[in-house]
């Protein structure tokens, strides 16, 4: 059955007090929608899921090996990089706005479509990160991104009207689907996903 986007869990979350706890809630806040969107409860959209699914193995693999970091505040936007402080160990760092977890639980389109982006940043890092030929520029990176965003918001506004939902929403959301009005599509065929979502289900 397919689930409606839902960010009541992020709501009955306790606001937190200390960084600590800033950090564990912005994981989980970030997980949780990879998860939704990976197990197709929120929307029936296989490049979405396979996009999500792959970003979730790959960061559990990294956090598991204490390779994964977050970073809050200093950007507008998620940024994603990489960096080591051990040979042969790169590491992944995750630089989150200090506003994000007050945006995602007021806008569950921000919060489902702004995770989309980041799974995005993330896998093209890795693969940059990891020296395969796909890789990317980062301002290349952050067009893919961005589309990938629109992608999501557009499966979104269809689920909406599957379920007969009135769509309301942000100006930013109208802004970003007038830039990128067909998501990915929206790209020149080079910039099109091509390996990044569908190498998780290869493997």
């Amino acid at each position: 059955m397919m689930h409606l986007p839902d960010v009541s869990d992020l709501l009955s979350m306790p606001v937190p007090q200390t960084v600590q706890e800033h950090f564990a809630v912005i994981r989980l806040t970030l997980f949780q929608c990879w998860q939704a969107l990976g197990d197709g409860k929120v929307v029936k959209h296989a490049t979405l899921i396979a996009l999500t699914q792959a970003c979730l193995t790959r960061l559990e693999a990294l956090e598991a090996q204490e390779r994964l970091s977050l970073c809050l505040g200093g950007v507008q936007t998620i940024r994603v990089h990489r960096f080591s402080r051990k040979p042969q160990a790169e590491e992944l760092l995750i630089h989150v706005p200090s506003g994000y977890l007050d945006m995602a639980r007021a806008d569950v389109l921000f919060a489902f479509s702004e995770s989309v982006r980041c799974a995005s940043l993330c896998l093209d890092t890795l693969e940059h990160c990891e020296g395969e030929p796909a890789a990317l520029a980062t301002d290349l990176m952050r067009r893919r991104a961005k589309a990938w965003q629109a992608e999501c918001l557009l499966a979104l506004r269809a689920t909406y009207a599957q379920h007969g939902l009135p769509w309301t929403p942000s100006l930013w959301v109208e802004r970003l689907l007038t830039r990128l009005p067909k998501g990915l599509a929206s790209l020149p065929k080079h910039l099109r996903p091509s390996s990044s979502a569908s190498r998780v289900a290869r493997e």
